[in-house]
């Protein structure tokens, strides 16, 4: 198992292709949303990450043990909306983000 990175063409490309993306999918009346990388446990509990073993499953910040990576866009959106309440004819969200 190795972790690639891309550079030079490559990652221009990959850029170009996510601009399309976030182009194509807003004129379809998704918001873009720019997320967190660091959240806090309860998010990622309340998103599913649970703690069922001594193996740690998530990377912490060293003397912040409640912050966390969050891993995904999820995440950083659930972040955003927590404690909200929401008027039926508001739904469904529509979001994109990128993690």
């Amino acid at each position: 198992d190795s972790i690639v990175s891309t550079a030079g063409a490559l990652a221009n490309l990959e850029r170009v292709l996510l601009e399309y993306v976030f182009e194509r999918v807003s004129a379809l009346d998704f918001k873009p949303v720019s997320v967190p990388d660091l959240v806090t446990k309860e998010i990622t509990e309340a998103c599913g990450v649970i703690q069922r073993s001594q193996k740690d499953i998530q990377y912490t910040l060293q003397n912040e043990e409640n912050i966390v990576l969050s891993g995904t866009a999820e995440m950083g959106i659930s972040a955003l909306l927590k404690d909200r309440i929401f008027e039926e004819e508001q739904l469904p969200f529509r979001f994109v983000a990128m993690s």
